[in-house]
């Protein structure tokens, strides 16, 4: 990921992406300078199934 600021904040410190070819979004968390995947998500998923993110 060349700048993981760069996406929106979903809840704090927790951030999002959508990729491209699939219907995934990816939430992560940035501490220092390591990015840390927390979850990878079907969008046709019902968010209640969702960890708490």
């Amino acid at each position: 990921m060349r700048d993981p600021l760069q996406f929106s904040m979903t809840r704090a410190p927790f951030r999002w992406l959508k990729l491209r070819k699939f219907p995934y979004g990816l939430h992560y968390r940035i501490r220092g300078d390591e990015v840390m995947i927390v979850a990878c998500l079907h969008f046709r998923q019902s968010p209640a199934h969702w960890p708490g993110i």
